[in-house]
């Protein structure tokens, strides 16, 4: 088997999100090892406004696509 893709979602209150378990399937149908997971601000009690700084490069959020 290939090696881990991981992957994730950050945002405040995302824990009813069927994102990682849709994503972790298709992985698996694909042959790939897909970790989806989900980083959920509310829980840890942080405000999501600082969130934007971590798409800045060099871990750029945008795509040519």
């Amino acid at each position: 088997m290939k090696p881990p893709i991981l992957a994730g979602l950050i945002g405040a209150g995302i824990q009813a999100s069927r994102t990682p378990v849709l994503h972790e399937q298709e992985g698996d149908a694909q042959g790939l090892r897909y970790l989806y997971r989900l980083i959920d601000l509310e829980p840890l009690h942080l405000d999501i406004t600082p969130c934007p700084t971590c798409c800045t490069p060099p871990n750029s959020c945008t795509s040519p696509g």
